[in-house]
């Protein structure tokens, strides 16, 4: 007789194909299902944020060590995604201006970066939106 070791698929209604980031117009960053579950982000409480200013790339570190500086609380959602408060982030990137951050708006597929120093971050390119083939 064979032996399983079967788990239960649970997440439905997710959409586990969006591997993606969103900036919203209220300037927070979404972490959609696709790369919130092929990530793991539901093993990371807190996020901190970089910023290449030249190339217009942020870089999220996930991380479980709330004493590290300038660490985010990720809020974590019901459908396998987060979302992380990015208000002071814009703000000190558009100093005076975050009516900015509407030019940036939509959905970025991240793509990853490993650092000598860091580690393995995930970064979008401000810009470099993904294109939706359905309308």
């Amino acid at each position: 007789m064979e032996n399983f070791n079967f788990e239960q698929f649970t997440s439905v209604g997710s959409k586990l194909g969006n591997y993606r980031i969103t900036i919203s117009a209220n300037a927070a960053f979404g972490l959609n299902a696709g790369f919130y579950t092929a990530e793991k982000i539901k093993d990371y409480t807190y996020v901190k944020i970089f910023y290449d200013k030249n190339r217009k790339v942020i870089g999220f570190l996930f991380t479980n060590n709330k004493d590290d500086k300038g660490t985010i609380k990720i809020s974590h959602g019901t459908k396998n995604s987060g979302y992380i408060a990015g208000k002071t982030f814009f703000l000190s990137i558009f100093p005076g201006n975050i009516d900015e951050v509407k030019k940036y708006v939509g959905r970025y597929t991240p793509k990853t970066y490993e650092d000598e120093k860091l580690g393995k971050l995930y970064y979008i390119t401000l810009g470099e939106k993904q294109i939706d083939s359905k309308k």
